[in-house]
This record gives C-alpha cells, sequence and structure tokens, in this order.
C-alpha cells in the first residue's frame, strides 16, 4: 500500500528537517486540507478526522474535525506511533490496546475507542505526519475505507507539496 517509505536507516533527525522545509508548522487553516479532513470522515464514517504534522516535540494539527485546536505532546500519541510503521496503522478497540488505553483522549473527552492512521510520505519517502480517523465506539474499516485513508494521505502529500513549490 504506501510503499515508497524511507527504510529504517533514515534518521528522525532527517526527517525532521524535511518537515521543516515545507514550512506549514504553525500556519492557519487552508480549505484544501480541511477538504481532505472532511472527506476521510465521510468515506471511514467516522466523527473525527485530523491531518497531523509530527516535529520533534509536538504534533501540529494542521486540520481537524470533531475536536478542538491545539498542539499536542508528541509522548504518547497515535500519529508518533503510526509513523513508526508503513501501513496504516488500525487500533480497533483503544481499551485493549495496551499502548493507548490510558492515553487522554480514550480515558477522557472525547472517550475514543477506535483509531486508523495513514502515514504521509513525501516524494523521498519520509514520513511527515498523518491523516486520521477516530470514532467513539470500537470497529474495523473495510478495505475500501483502508484505500480511500491511503489515497487521501497521498492527496494530502500533493498538496503539501506543491504549497511549498508556490
Amino acid at each position: 500500500m504506501l510503499s515508497k517509505s524511507r527504510d529504517s536507516s533514515a534518521s528522525e533527525s532527517e526527517r525532521i528537517k524535511v518537515l521543516h522545509e515545507y514550512n506549514i508548522l504553525d500556519t492557519p487553516s487552508e480549505e484544501k486540507f480541511d477538504n481532505i479532513t472532511k472527506l476521510a470522515t465521510l468515506i471511514c464514517n467516522a466523527p473525527i478526522a485530523v491531518i497531523v504534522l509530527v516535529d520533534e516535540s509536538r504534533l501540529f494539527l494542521k486540520s481537524f474535525i470533531g475536536i478542538g485546536n491545539g498542539d499536542v505532546s508528541k509522548e504518547v500519541s497515535f500519529s508518533a506511533e503510526t509513523i513508526k510503521g508503513n501501513e496504516i496503522l488500525e487500533i480497533q478497540d483503544t481499551l485493549t490496546d495496551k499502548r493507548f488505553k490510558d492515553h487522554p483522549m480514550v480515558t477522557g473527552k472525547p472517550g475514543v475507542r477506535f483509531y486508523a492512521g495513514a502515514p504521509l510520505l513525501d516524494e523521498n519517502g519520509f514520513k511527515i505526519g498523518v491523516i486520521a480517523v477516530f470514532d467513539v465506539v470500537s470497529r474495523c474499516l473495510t478495505n475500501d475505507q483502508k484505500d480511500g485513508l491511503v489515497t487521501l494521505a497521498n492527496e494530502t502529500i500533493t498538496h503539501i507539496t506543491l504549497r511549498k513549490k508556490q
């Protein structure tokens, strides 16, 4: 599915450098990214969707639906875990996942029970962020929904790349 990822020898510092070169952190909301998160909620039938950029210490929410704005600590995050892999990370029941059962979004509001996220891979294979959906009920995505999420991840990277070139 997401096969162009850099191998594990690519350092975190290189990834962070590439992310900063896009000059997208701490930028205001943009309709093209908001449209992608809206499509993610529709395709995945989920009430919450985000486009998250993962820097060295925090998660920058570039676009979001269904949750409040703000930066989030990278320490215990769904997104930081997602960019460790090359495929969609799907957690069908967060209460049974030892990594996230005590996460504030699980134990508090909004009471997340389901997560699926796809890494945002740039043209050189650097994972600069994630597009993800959350739900308050346990469930799983269909293959078509997974394909849709990967397509939206690719579309997000296309917009980020074009934004950098302009």
